[in-house]
C-alpha cells in the first residue's frame, strides 16, 4: 500500500512543531525590571544619591524550557557606557524566574579629588538608564536620577 506523500509531509510536520506554539511570543512579554533602593528589593526606587548603591530585579514569569542569558547595559547621564553584567540559566521546566544585578559609584582617587575638588565624576551625576536584554532581545528600559 502506498501512503501518499501529503501525508508524510504534515506527520513530519506534526513531529517538528510538537510542543511549539503556533505564533511567535516574545520574551518581553514574560519579563519585567524594576531598580530599588536596598538589597532585600522591598523599596522600589528611581532617584538614588551618588554615594548609594543601585539594586536591579529582573523577573520572568512563565518563561519556557531552555537556557536564557540577561544582559544589562547601565548607561550613565552622558550616554557612555559604565558596565555591563550577564548572567545565565537554565530553565529545566516552565516557572519563574529572578535575577539580581547592581551598581556602585566609586569616587575618584585622593589626588583627583584634590585636583577637581569633587568627590565623583561628572558623569555620575544626573539622568541614567539601565538596558535589560534577554537572549539579545531588548526587554526593559529602566531610567533613574543620581544626585549629591
Amino acid at each position: 500500500m502506498k501512503i501518499p506523500s501529503f501525508c508524510i509531509l504534515l506527520f513530519f510536520s506534526f513531529l517538528l512543531t510538537k510542543n511549539k506554539p503556533c505564533f511567535s511570543e516574545t520574551l518581553s512579554s514574560h519579563c519585567q525590571a524594576s531598580t530599588y533602593s536596598d538589597g532585600a528589593f522591598t523599596q522600589k526606587a528611581d532617584l538614588f544619591s551618588v554615594s548609594q548603591k543601585v539594586y536591579l530585579k529582573v523577573t520572568c514569569k512563565h518563561l519556557p524550557i531552555g537556557t536564557y542569558t540577561i544582559n544589562t547595559q547601565w548607561i550613565d547621564s552622558k550616554g557612555g557606557l559604565q558596565t555591563e553584567r550577564g548572567h545565565t540559566f537554565t530553565i529545566d521546566s516552565p516557572k519563574s524566574y529572578s535575577a539580581y544585578f547592581g551598581l556602585t559609584h566609586f569616587p575618584k582617587g585622593t589626588l583627583r579629588q584634590i585636583v577637581s575638588g569633587g568627590e565623583y565624576e561628572d558623569e555620575q551625576y544626573g539622568n541614567w538608564s539601565i538596558l535589560t536584554f534577554i537572549n539579545g532581545e531588548n526587554i526593559n528600559k529602566s531610567y533613574l536620577s543620581v544626585t549629591d
